[in-house]
Order: structure tokens, then sequence, then C-alpha cells
């Protein structure tokens, strides 16, 4: 069983062990999700006055001589002051642009979102969805399952190395583990909470209609009494638990104070698996090359291998050995 057990865990991680890296360096950034959209959220932009301003048609068609292949959907003058950027959407086939443009000359100003905006959304579509909506979010909640399996196995064999370890503890000649596989047992069972936790709110947020179904199943809701069931407060919790956004929301527990100290907590404990996938390939990669023989064992088989038909051949094609004669 423990054999079992421990090829499962093992095996576990090293599927997961690029999406583990990816999924949890990107869910670190995310904690501060909110505050990365504020930071990025667009400012006006001004230009220098000039001596005519160009009218909503003349902006639509130099924004369509600027990009051919869309079509101008939405102009907007979003201020009094006619040297603000005019915002002009323009769509096609494959996807919508907002581009600024200079309410004088015409000039492409560029996109209305900055970089960080932009790259904000990327890493959040990366997270929740792996850059496919649909069916990227069923992989993450299946994977999501596959961390839940690999924590419950891991914490199952490192119970039953520690009882093996305490029998052995005794002998003076004990080898101790290597300093990767330290580390991993280490970090690994005091962030199982973390672990387990992402895992589970995971899987609650890739399939949410899942959740609700359940409680409804055990805890039918009474329409005429319509009061909050605990698998009501069970779901509402797991939403906020997977990028620890508590503030204000646990009783004299405010934003100030539990707000920031968790996330923080959260986002540093966010990078810990990184270390977890990282320690656990060294192990695996350790394990496979001691399970092969060394270089000059595999080249004195293979000689062996190839002499033996040699002598054989050799002794055979002598024929039959000359008798003296009498």
């Amino acid at each position: 069983m423990h054999k079992l057990l421990f090829d499962v865990h093992r095996w576990l991680g090293v599927i997961l062990i690029g999406y583990v890296m990816v999924i949890c360096v990107t869910g670190s950034v995310l904690v501060y999700r909110n505050e990365l959209y504020r930071t990025f959220t667009p400012q006006p932009v001004y230009v220098r006055v000039g001596e005519t301003v160009l009218s909503n048609d003349q902006i639509g068609q130099l924004a369509q001589r600027a990009f051919p292949n869309h079509s101008v959907t939405v102009l907007e003058r979003t201020d009094l002051k006619p040297n603000r950027a005019v915002e002009v959407e323009l769509a096609s086939d494959d996807n919508t642009l907002t581009h600024l443009f200079d309410p004088y000359t015409g000039r492409d100003l560029g996109d209305e979102l900055p970089f960080g905006y932009h790259a904000t959304t990327f890493i959040l579509n990366l997270h929740t969805v792996l850059l496919h909506p649909g069916e990227g979010r069923v992989v993450n909640g299946i994977f999501a399952g596959f961390l839940l399996i690999s924590g419950v196995t891991g914490l199952l064999v490192w119970l039953r190395r520690k009882r093996i370890r305490n029998r052995k503890a005794s002998k003076p000649d004990a080898p101790s583990d290597a300093l990767d596989q330290r580390l991993h047992n280490i970090l690994g069972i005091w962030f199982l909470v973390f672990v387990l936790v992402w895992a589970i709110t995971g899987v609650n947020l890739a399939f949410p209609e899942v959740g609700p179904s359940v409680v409804d199943y055990f805890d039918p809701l009474d329409e005429e009494n319509p009061v909050e069931r605990i698998g009501d407060q069970i779901n509402f919790w797991l939403s906020y638990a997977h990028f620890g956004r508590f503030g204000g929301r646990i009783p004299g527990c405010n934003r100030e104070i539990c707000g920031e100290s968790l996330k923080a907590i959260w986002a540093l404990a966010g990078l810990v698996p990184v270390i977890l996938a990282i320690t656990g390939a060294t192990m695996w990669i350790r394990r496979v090359r001691r399970s092969r023989p060394p270089k000059r064992d595999r080249t004195s088989m293979t000689q062996q291998a190839g002499a033996t038909p040699t002598a054989t051949i050799s002794k055979s094609s002598r024929g039959p050995t000359a008798q003296a004669p009498d």
C-alpha cells in the first residue's frame, strides 16, 4: 500500500510540475488583482491645443485608414475640454481595439489601456482558464483535483516514513536525507493546509455549479422560509479563500489589518508549491539516475554480451578435433 501511495504521489508530481509552477506564480500575483487594476486604470490623455478640432466623421475616417481591417463602432469624446484624446473603438471578426486619437491632427496615440492592464488581464486568463475559455476551466478543475490527491498521498507517505525514521533514529549509522528531500518534506507538511485549500477552492471555482447542487441535494431550500444554509456559507467562503480575501468579512478583522496581512501571507505561501515542484523534480531525477547501472558496468555488460557469441562461433568453426594416430 505504501508503494502505491508513493507511486501515485510521485507520478502526479511529474504530471503537475509545470502546471503548479505556472498556476502558483500567477496566483500569487492575482492576490493583488484589484490593486493592479486600480494602478493601471487608464488616465485621461490630453494633447497640445491645435488650430482646428476635427469632427467625429474625420477622426472616424482617419481611424479606419489606420486600421483597414477593422470597422469603427464607437467614437466618444468623454471630456468637455477639446484637447482630450478621442476614444475610438474598432472591431473586426477576431478582436476589438480601443485606441486614442489626437482631436486636432487625427494621429493615433496608441492603445487606451496601458501594458500593465493588459498584462494583468493575461495573467488572470492564464490562471483561471489557461488562456482557453471553456475547456481551460475544465482542465484547471481536473488538475486541481490531481493536486488535492497529491497533497493527501504526500501526507500519508510522510506519516509512514516518519514512523520508519523514528524506529531507525537510534542507529548511529542511519543515513540522513538529501537537502532537497528535507526541504520538500518540511515545506510540504508546513504548508499542506494551504495546498489543500487551494486545491479544493480551485475545483469549486472551476465547477461553480457543483457546490450549490450538492447543497440543494442534501439540504433543499425551503421557499417559504428561505434562510441561509450552512452549505451556502461554505460556498461563500470557498470563493474568497482561494485568494485570501478575508478582510472585512471576518468579525473583528478589518480590511486594513487582516485584509493586507492575509493577502501578503497568501501571496508568499503561493510560491511554496513552486519550491515543492522543483525539489520533487530533483528527487525524481536523482532516483532515475540511481536506477540506471553505472556507465562502466553498462560498457562491460555490452562487451560481455558481444564476446560470448563470438567465442561460440570461433569454437564451432574449427570443426571436429583431429585425433592422434594410434
